[in-house]
């Protein structure tokens, strides 16, 4: 998988982040290691990276059941959350 993540508007610079399994709404279970926060990150940016999913990861996604978030020092356990979609590749 493939992934470009965007944030605005965060209180600081993100000090965390991951992908969770978990419908909308609820809380999940992490699915892939903690994000490398790079230095000098703002409370706005854009970020990508790649992974390899298991079967049941790829179907956990296509059905909509994975999300991000991300925790900020003022918000550590998480200061947003956005639901994932999975899209085709061209």
């Amino acid at each position: 998988m493939n992934y470009t993540t965007s944030w605005n508007g965060l209180s600081g610079a993100p000090t965390s982040g991951g992908f969770y399994n978990g419908a909308s709404g609820s809380a999940g279970t992490a699915v892939s290691p903690a994000w490398t926060m790079g230095t000098g990150w703002t409370g706005t940016g854009t970020t990508t990276g790649s992974m390899t999913l298991t079967s049941d990861q790829a179907t956990q996604l296509r059905n909509g059941n994975w999300y991000y978030s991300m925790g900020t020092a003022a918000n550590t356990g998480g200061e947003i959350r956005g639901q994932m979609t999975a899209t085709a590749m061209p």
